[in-house]
């Protein structure tokens, strides 16, 4: 058992004693959805991995540490245990059809993005459903379904959407996402990640954003204010007052055609 248990609760004790004095913008813990639904003779690496969920609300975490993050994760396709685990040749072919539907690198890759930007502390990532068989014992664990879904329909099924547009920033901003996210209706706290945005998107956005409004933005920007609410006042407070108002026309201007 404590070979199992010691990666994972003692490196976490590691990582606390190395770097538990430095000021870190946020911390990843590599849970695993074991944490939250087990399975039989898992017992170790369950208690292992509850550890580290725990460990974000727990009073032993660093005060230094901005912010810290449990990913609950289900299977992976391509790499992990799941990819490497050698199964007998009676259980292969069942085996193979599970690891061919778990989280390919792409989507976790734009999961772990996604959970940054959402702000939440722990989240369980799988492409399977999982919501039943956790919602009694783990009710305040977020999950955030791996699939190709509609993007919109997640971030209001996650409680993110609903307030309307108020401002002239933010109807202009939602001009553009709509333009880049392919998504109609969009709301003042729907979020840039949960409608399907990534950070190459993102990049996109900020040549938009600059061309609209004039705001020299930056990458963080978006990660550290993902809903069009706050993006949209941190528009207003890069951009020069002088630079929301249109100039006056001038009548006796001069047109000069070269």
């Amino acid at each position: 058992m404590r070979a199992v248990l010691a990666p994972k609760v003692e490196g976490l004790e590691l990582l606390v004693e190395a770097l538990g004095a430095d000021e870190l913008d946020f911390v990843a813990l590599m849970s695993s959805v074991n944490a939250v639904s087990g399975a039989p003779g898992t017992i170790d690496y369950t208690a292992a991995n509850a550890v580290l969920d725990a460990f974000v609300d727990s009073r032993r975490r660093p005060a230094a540490w901005k912010r810290i993050v449990a990913f609950d994760w289900g299977a992976w396709r391509d790499v992990g245990m799941a990819a490497n685990l050698d199964v007998a040749s009676s259980n292969r072919a069942a085996w193979q059809a599970y690891v061919e539907a778990s989280i390919n690198t792409s989507d976790g890759v734009e999961s772990f993005a996604r959970v940054l930007a959402s702000g939440r502390k722990r989240v369980v990532v799988t492409p399977f459903e999982s919501v039943g068989r956790t919602e009694s014992s783990q009710p305040k664990t977020e999950q955030v379904a791996v699939s190709r879904a509609d993007r919109s329909q997640l971030a209001r099924s996650e409680g993110l959407a609903g307030v309307p547009l108020s401002t002239e920033t933010e109807h202009a901003l939602a001009a553009i996402w709509t333009e880049l996210l392919g998504v109609e209706q969009i709301a003042a706290d729907d979020s840039f990640f949960l409608l399907g945005g990534h950070s190459l998107m993102a990049t996109r956005a900020l040549v938009r954003i600059k061309d609209r409004f004039g705001a020299n933005l930056v990458l963080r920007d978006i990660f550290d204010a993902p809903t069009l609410a706050k993006l949209a006042t941190r528009i207003d407070e890069a951009v020069p007052s002088s630079a929301t108002t249109p100039p006056a026309e001038d009548d006796d201007r001069e047109e000069l055609v070269f």
